[in-house]
């Protein structure tokens, strides 16, 4: 069951081998409610997978501080600072990792970094073009505010 975002006691999260159409579900306290509304596009014409291009990190290395030195296996490798994400987080499941023992306990899990079996992690894209993001979007907050004020009556 990975959990995709928990904000003070909601917790949002989805079965990956579950039945279509796609959906995530979701829990606070006693109350739990599922999702199927997405902007996804399931394709289910045949993929060449020769032209997909799946970008892994191969190796993960603590320097110092929240700086974290990330390869690829394109080859591309640079350093990602997480100090100004952790420090502008407002959420406790991400600011838990300002304490630096628990910052170095990340471990590459499928090509991504996790912490604490996916309690944080980033999208592999972001990693890999160093842009994580401090904020949610606008759509994001909204739709997780809709999420909320369903689970919530």
């Amino acid at each position: 069951m990975p959990k995709l975002y928990e904000y003070f006691g909601m917790v949002v999260y989805f079965f990956s081998r579950e039945h279509e159409p796609i959906h995530v579900h979701g829990k606070y306290q006693d109350r739990e409610m599922s999702k199927r509304k997405f902007d996804i596009k399931i394709i289910r014409e045949p993929v060449d997978e020769k032209n997909i291009e799946v970008i892994d990190i191969v190796r993960a290395e603590y320097l110092a501080d929240y700086k974290i030195h990330l390869v690829f296996n394109d080859g591309r490798s640079h350093t990602v600072d997480f100090e100004p994400f952790l420090r502008n987080a407002k959420n406790p499941a991400a600011t838990q990792y300002l304490d630096m023992q628990k910052f170095k306990q990340f471990r590459l899990a499928y090509g991504n970094l996790d912490w604490n079996d996916y309690e944080m992690c980033f999208a592999i894209e972001d990693l890999y073009n160093n842009d994580i993001e401090v904020e949610l979007s606008a759509k994001d907050k909204r739709t997780l505010e809709k999420m909320s004020q369903q689970l919530l009556h």
